[in-house]
């Protein structure tokens, strides 16, 4: 009998580092843009021509045309806003807040939510609005 040598097939091995480093990155990625992605909800805020643009809003309250009260996007009765926002602030190193509401909703609410929002201790109350882009006539 005729014994063959064995010829020994090389095998490919891929390497690996580069895709696990490509899902790491993607990964990240969807990370950080899902925590900065924030549901906005539909209002339309007053307009002024003076303002900042406020660069993080910890906490923000918000009053809805048919007067319902929401803090970041949950709501809330009007019963329980001082307690709320007592709580929430106690948590927020500076104790700031943003009331944005609704340019038809109506002025007794949000005095009642700035009222509330002193009395929980907020030292920084800001307004949310658009700022007002003007048209210049041609």
């Amino acid at each position: 009998m005729i014994k063959y040598p064995r010829t020994r097939k090389k095998m490919t091995l891929l390497d690996m580092t580069p895709m696990v480093d490509v899902v790491f990155l993607l990964l990240v990625f969807f990370l950080l843009t899902s925590t900065s992605i924030q549901r906005s909800l539909d209002i339309d805020l007053p307009a002024t021509r003076s303002g900042a643009v406020q660069p993080a809003k910890p906490l923000v309250v918000t009053i809805l045309p048919d007067d319902t009260l929401r803090i970041n996007q949950q709501t809330v009765a009007w019963g329980r806003l001082g307690e709320v926002l007592r709580s929430r602030l106690d948590a927020l190193p500076k104790r700031a807040l943003t009331i944005e509401a609704d340019r038809r909703a109506a002025f007794g609410s949000f005095a009642r939510v700035l009222d509330a929002a002193k009395l929980a201790g907020a030292t920084e109350i800001s307004l949310g609005t658009e700022i007002l882009t003007e048209r210049r006539a041609p």
